[in-house]
């Protein structure tokens, strides 16, 4: 057997378990983890349901990380990292080989395991903020705004300098060329040059390799945190305040109904010591008790009303035992 037949032989062996394994291995689920957040982290699998493995650095590309990305959640894909940042359970098993179409990846086909491969690969997603990556032109900007050139630029760098600006309320901000921050108005048309991909906004920021800023020509644009932020502190202090007011009126009513209550109650009560034939309550009473005595007439027509109840009844009160009160007779 010549060496021409002996290598066409291994090809074809080496060929047909690479298309065997592409076929048995089915990816069913994945995580990141060991990342400072959910978006960012090493990337696991898991196959047919089995164990976590950690995948292969080496080949992992922007388009594994897009569809790694879509399959967890996230608005978009940031960037994919080839040398890991965030440390790794076990030994590289697995390498992907997505082209950023899936829709998940177990629809993606995997590559044999590579013994040479040591180092796990990393990803990083876009969370909450994100709009996506547009075209930019050097002679017409998307955002006439402010702009920041930075070695520090960060993703947080340029939304922070959008929204500390005192300049404009600016609506958003956007990297672009790895160091390069600008900010735009609400009416600005971000996709008047264009709409670009994730892969198309990749190179990695000068201030944080773990993101990225954009590329040339490409610009990355997130919502202004400062304008969100600012209207969602708008509509909760007035929502606090709404239930305040609430409350405030309601107790005032409950306040204003129980004193008309308390009123009525102390009325009723008064009324009911007075008249009652059982329980002497004092001057009030007594007072009572004179004019409802009987009158006698004198002899020269005048009406006459006897005391002697009523000073018999204040003597009580005053000193039951005391029999020398005085008594009167009023005239009328």
């Amino acid at each position: 057997m010549d060496l021409h037949r002996i290598t066409l032989v291994f090809l074809t062996a080496l060929l047909m378990q690479y298309s065997n394994h592409m076929v048995r291995c089915v990816i069913t689920d994945v995580q990141l983890v060991g990342g400072p957040s959910s978006n960012k982290g090493t990337v696991e699998i898991k196959q047919d349901g089995g164990d976590w493995e950690t995948t292969c650095g080496i080949n992992l590309d922007i388009n594994d990380v897009i569809v790694i990305c879509r399959q967890l959640g996230f608005t978009g894909a940031s960037i994919a990292m080839k040398t890991i940042p965030y440390g790794q359970n076990s030994t590289p098993a697995i390498g992907l080989g997505c082209d950023g179409n899936e829709g998940n990846l177990s629809a993606c086909p995997t590559l044999p395991t590579l013994s040479w491969c040591s180092s796990a690969g990393s990803a990083s997603c876009h969370g909450e903020g994100y709009l996506g990556c547009f075209v930019d032109d050097v002679g017409n900007r998307v955002f006439s705004g402010n702009m920041n050139v930075s070695s520090s630029m960060s993703i947080s760098y340029c939304i922070q300098f959008c929204q500390e600006s005192t300049t404009a309320n600016y609506a958003y901000a956007g990297v672009e060329n790895r160091g390069e921050c600008y900010c735009g108005g609400a009416s600005d048309n971000y996709t008047r040059h264009g709409v670009g991909v994730d892969s198309d906004c990749s190179a990695p920021c000068h201030g944080d390799p773990t993101d990225n800023c954009g590329s040339s020509g490409y610009i990355a644009i997130f919502i202004s945190l400062g304008v969100v932020l600012g209207e969602g502190v708008v509509i909760i202090t007035l929502s606090v305040l709404l239930i305040v007011l609430v409350i405030y009126n309601f107790r005032i009513r409950r306040m204003m109904k129980d004193s008309n209550k308390d009123q009525k109650t102390q009325h009723v009560d008064l009324v009911e010591s007075s008249s009652s034939p059982k329980k002497d309550t004092g001057f009030y009473h007594d007072i009572q008790d004179v004019m409802i005595s009987d009158p006698s007439a004198t002899s020269d027509g005048d009406i006459h009303y006897s005391s002697q109840i009523y000073e018999h009844k204040r003597a009580n009160v005053l000193n039951p035992d005391d029999t020398s009160a005085p008594h009167y007779s009023y005239m009328i």
